[in-house]
């Protein structure tokens, strides 16, 4: 009798936890999926044939993410200054500016490339760094954001890293040429 009970509530038990599996994938699915039609409904026009979009992820709050969409020149200077236009967005379940774009004009660099870094072999991959910047509001509100990324010999993609102040964050970011 003992046996057939600790059996049943085993079984309850099982049930229970595929349940809460089942609901929990459905919620991450659904939320995804909102936000990805949420994400597209948000892009300015300016933006629609924009070449360059990625995604970036806080380290210090691991919920606070978004996606990237820039337009960047073609091609992009090297060895000197240049302006990016960019749209940072926030996912829909951010406690932090949630579902919203943020516009941001930067300024990048990118290096050239340096043929000593492959050592006479054509084989060896070259990563390039570059940066960008960003500055925006004013007084109190001011915020300031540094990227620091690096790139292939053909800049087609940058991955790297970011620290902002007001408000205080540091995380990663991708960003790819389409």
């Amino acid at each position: 009798m003992v046996d057939s009970v600790q059996q049943t509530a085993r079984r309850g038990g099982q049930r229970l936890m595929v349940t809460l599996l089942v609901a929990a994938l459905a919620i991450w699915f659904f939320s995804s999926l909102i936000d990805h039609f949420w994400f597209i409904q948000q892009i300015p026009s300016d933006y629609a044939d924009a070449q360059w979009s990625g995604e970036w992820q806080s380290d210090r709050v691991s919920i606070v993410s978004g996606r990237l969409v820039a337009i960047l020149p073609e091609p992009i200077p090297r060895d000197e200054e240049f302006d990016v236009d960019a749209i940072v967005y926030y996912r829909i379940w951010c406690p932090y500016r949630s579902g919203s774009v943020v516009p941001m004009k930067m300024v990048g660099f990118l290096p050239s490339e340096d043929s000593s870094a492959r050592g006479g072999n054509t084989d060896t991959p070259v990563v390039i760094p570059a940066t960008f910047s960003f500055k925006g509001g004013d007084g109190p509100s001011e915020q300031t954001i540094d990227y620091v990324a690096t790139t292939d010999e053909d800049a087609t993609i940058f991955v790297g890293g970011y620290r902002s102040s007001g408000p205080s964050d540091m995380g990663r970011f991708v960003l790819e040429k389409h």
